[in-house]
Order: structure tokens, then C-alpha cells, then sequence
């Protein structure tokens, strides 16, 4: 195991060391006098422990174990980096962006896969296959949020909770199939039209003219308006930008009316969850196809 976490440091280091100083100097023979000398590094690291794998047994194939080991390792780098890659867009596509958990341990882990892998004791290479293939997933559905989330569902949805409410009116019952977020109620004894109250968002301007034969502001959230047919409406402001309205027919008296304005609440994480499915696309699988495609 002192051969397997000693190439993983050493290379790991390098590593760094080596993309750091091609970053910051316009040298290109940075980069392949870096990885001699990480051969040559790894080669010293073989003779202290050739006996850990058959491939470090002579001098010859120390060096085909120390270019295997940055061969493999790199490999599983780079999937393992455009893993999490494609786990952190899928993130931001539909949450908040996630970031791994990893770090810069990310670069010293497979190198240390790699040097398992060539382990003599063949119970050993097997854990370290298994490892390879598991750490990943793990480190990718780390990264990954929740599907069933509320705000996951939500973000998948593209719909902005701050924009949507429910309508909480005693004697009320909804109609079905309505958009979510923008309930439509009306008697639980009548569906005459004329007594409907709609919840919707408003835009324009707090007192029309002429459209409202009535407009007045009641408190500091409230605005309630008449129009001349008799339908009316009252206004509230939600948050800092959004401001909600409930529509009320011509039947609808202002009691009535400001129940229900004062009945509005944001919609809760149980209706969001029962009205919007879990966000597609947020699997492991879709990292993978992500990855290999």
C-alpha cells in the first residue's frame, strides 16, 4: 500500500506543480520535462517497492509500471473530471450549482486507483477496480441534487415559486385542471361564473383610467378596484416586485373579495411536490451519457 499512496502523492504533486508553472510561464518545455521527471520520481518510488507488483521486479519494467501508472491515472482523471463536469451543469441546470466535495484530492485519487490496479496480490486490484468504478458515482451523486426536491422541481419546471400562490377561502372549492399557482375558486354550491374569484399577477398600472369606476388603497398592501360592470378586484404587494390580485365576478362581494386576498399564500413544498413531477435528467445515468457520449 506504500507503493499504491506514494504514487498517488507523487503524482498528484507533480501533477499540480506542473500545470501550475505552464499556466503562469510561456515555457513548452514545462510540461515534458514535468512528466520525466515524474517518471523518474515513480521509478524511485518502484525500486523502494518493487516487491508490491510484478511489473516493479527489474529496472525495465519499473519504468512500464511508472508509465502505466501515469497513463491509467490520467485517464481516470479525465473521467472522472468530465464527470463531475457534466454533474455540476446538470446541477446548475436545474438547482443551485453544486460543486465537489473533492477538491483538489480529486487529482491525487486516481493515481492511487492507478497504482492498484497493478498491484501483484490479485484480491487487492479487485478492490481497487471496484473502488475506481464506485468513488465516482459517489463523488458525482454528491454533486447531483435531489429530483424530488421542491426547488428542484421547480427549477426543472422553470417556474419561479415568488410568482406562484394557492387561494386558502372557506366555502371555496377549486376547479380542476387549473394552471399551477393560479387557482380559480368558486362556491362549493355554485359555479355560476358571475361568483368566481381568480387569483392572477398584475403588471400594469395600480388605477387604470377610465377602466375602474373604483380604486381605492386600503393600508399600505392593499388596492381595491371596481369596474363599472360590476367586476372587482382586490391588490396586494408580495415580496418586493410581485404583486397578486384576486378577480372577483360581479356577484362577488368586497368581504368576500378581501377574504380571499388576505387567504393567498405562496405555494407550500407538499403542493409543489404534488403538482410538478421529479426533475428528469438528474440521475448518474445522464452523467455517464454526459461523459461517454
Amino acid at each position: 500500500m506504500v507503493q499504491v499512496v506514494g504514487a498517488g502523492l507523487i503524482c498528484g504533486v507533480a501533477v499540480i506543480a506542473t500545470l501550475t508553472l505552464a499556466v503562469t510561464h510561456d515555457e513548452p518545455l514545462i510540461v515534458p520535462v514535468g512528466a520525466l521527471l515524474l517518471v523518474v520520481l515513480l521509478y524511485g518510488l518502484a525500486t523502494l517497492t518493487h516487491e508490491a507488483s510484478v511489473l516493479t521486479w527489474t529496472p525495465v519494467r519499473r519504468v512500464l509500471w511508472a508509465v502505466l501508472t501515469v497513463a491509467l491515472g490520467i485517464g481516470l482523471a479525465l473521467v472522472i473530471l468530465e464527470g463531475t463536469r457534466e454533474a455540476e451543469r446538470i446541477s446548475a441546470s436545474v438547482h443551485q450549482r453544486s460543486e465537489s466535495p473533492l477538491g483538489l484530492t480529486a487529482i491525487v485519487v486516481p493515481f492511487v486507483l492507478a497504482a492498484g490496479l497493478l498491484l501483484r496480490s490479485w484480491y487487492l486490484r479487485l478492490m481497487f477496480v471496484a473502488a475506481g468504478v464506485v468513488l465516482p458515482l459517489v463523488l458525482w451523486i454528491a454533486i447531483l441534487p435531489d429530483p424530488r426536491a421542491a426547488e428542484v422541481r421547480l427549477a426543472h419546471a422553470k417556474l419561479d415559486r415568488s410568482t406562484l400562490f394557492s387561494l386558502d377561502l372557506p366555502g371555496y372549492a377549486a376547479y380542476p385542471d387549473q394552471p399551477f399557482g393560479a387557482p380559480r375558486v368558486h362556491p362549493e354550491s355554485s359555479t355560476d361564473p358571475a361568483r368566481d374569484i381568480a387569483v392572477t399577477l398584475e403588471s400594469g398600472a395600480i388605477c387604470p383610467t377610465p377602466a375602474w369606476v373604483v380604486c381605492e388603497p386600503e393600508g399600505h398592501t392593499l388596492t381595491y378596484r371596481r369596474m363599472s360592470n360590476g367586476e372587482s378586484e382586490y391588490m396586494a404587494v408580495r415580496g418586493e416586485r410581485v404583486r397578486v390580485k384576486v378577480h372577483g365576478g360581479a356577484a362577488v362581494d368586497r368581504e368576500t373579495l378581501r377574504a380571499a386576498i388576505q387567504g393567498i399564500r405562496q405555494v407550500s413544498d407538499e403542493q409543489v411536490r404534488k403538482a410538478l413531477p421529479p426533475a428528469s435528467g438528474v440521475t448518474v445515468f445522464a452523467v455517464l451519457k454526459g461523459v461517454f457520449s
